[in-house]
């Protein structure tokens, strides 16, 4: 698997999880904020990791030769995202809304800012990703030519 898909299903998710054990006791809360968002979150990113692999294990990852299993993949990536971003909204909602009362933002520990601030910026940035999740799938489907359809990148570098 590549750099970009360890960072995504292991890195990504198991920075948002400490985050989402260690904020709210940092900012004195006694929940998460949105909780059920969270847990659906890591569900849907925990059952988007299994996809990319079982996809992965069966041929169908970049550069795949079962055109099924690829379609396979850019579904459990864009599951995934989708995880990652509820998480991070959840995340980033108690660092702003569930403070203990008389804790101002200037008071807030270090590792809830890096929370708030990487979850602001998943929250910007994957949906994106997402987008052009979506791209790739019509041009695989449909072999259209706008990145390279069932040729890949090498096309644009002719």
């Amino acid at each position: 698997m590549a750099l970009d898909g360890d960072v995504l299903d292991a890195g990504s998710g198991q920075f948002l999880g400490l985050a989402l054990a260690v904020v709210p006791m940092q900012v004195g809360s006694r929940a998460v904020s949105f909780p059920r968002l969270a847990q659906f979150g890591f569900w849907a990113w925990d059952l988007g990791s299994v996809v990319v692999i079982v996809s992965i294990i069966g041929n169908g990852g970049p550069g795949g030769g079962n055109t099924d299993l690829v379609d396979m993949y850019l579904l459990g990536v864009a599951v995934a995202v989708l995880g990652l971003c509820g998480v991070a909204t959840s995340v980033a909602s108690t660092v702003l809304t569930s403070r203990a009362p008389g804790m101002t933002t200037d008071l807030v520990p270090v590792f809830s800012w890096g929370g708030l601030v990487g979850s602001i910026a998943t929250v910007l940035s994957l949906p994106v990703l997402v987008g052009t999740i979506a791209y790739l799938y019509i041009d695989h489907t449909y072999a259209a030519t706008a990145f390279g359809g069932n040729k890949g990148i090498d096309e644009w570098t002719r």
